[in-house]
């Protein structure tokens, strides 16, 4: 199926630019990110941003693939004004070797929110962000992983959007913590 109804339904949105990026967050560890800019973007202006979290060792939310309904959802959201960005913490299976796999171990929700946190330090750095508006949101595992941002770092988000998280893991599928 080559979907060219919608690609061509797409094509016909109001896209700002999308583009892959990494971000240092120091000790040598770069994480790996993408953007969705509003569609009349100024880097002279300072935009929110809304960062996409997944955050668990079960996936990752940076890929060059379709990115189906939230990629819709982030799109309008960058048509009203906002960045939207994903970024890729330690612990996520990207082709990055054991040791980035394995630093989650014992420690679900504590490494992953701080790479999160050590990413928004970094990009406040870029002139057209706004750091007095920054905001995360997830679902289920990035559920979780919103909540952990915000009680960890409370003073880096304004907003965030927690949907169907695991809020205390010990109530949750043990084996699925360990993997």
């Amino acid at each position: 199926i080559d979907n060219k109804e919608l690609r061509e339904r797409v094509a016909k949105l109001k896209q700002g630019p999308r583009e892959f990026f990494r971000v240092d967050i120091g000790e040598g560890v770069q994480l790996d990110g993408w953007m969705i800019k509003p569609p009349d973007f100024d880097p002279n202006k300072r935009y929110p941003v809304l960062f996409y979290v997944y955050g668990e060792p079960a996936g990752q939310t940076v890929l060059d693939q379709w990115g189906g309904f939230n990629l819709m959802w982030h799109m309008m959201l960058a048509q009203q004004g906002y960045i939207v960005m994903s970024v890729d913490n330690r612990g996520t299976p990207a082709p990055r070797g054991r040791a980035w796999r394995k630093i989650v171990y014992r420690k679900i929700g504590i490494i992953s929110s701080q790479d999160q946190a050590d990413a928004v330090r970094a990009i406040d750095k870029w002139p057209f962000v706004d750091r007095t508006r920054i905001a995360i949101w997830g679902w289920s595992g990035g559920g979780s992983s919103t909540l952990n941002a915000m009680f960890r770092y409370p003073d880096l988000y304004r907003t965030g959007m927690s949907v169907a998280p695991v809020p205390d893991v010990r109530l949750y599928d043990t084996i699925y913590q360990e993997r």
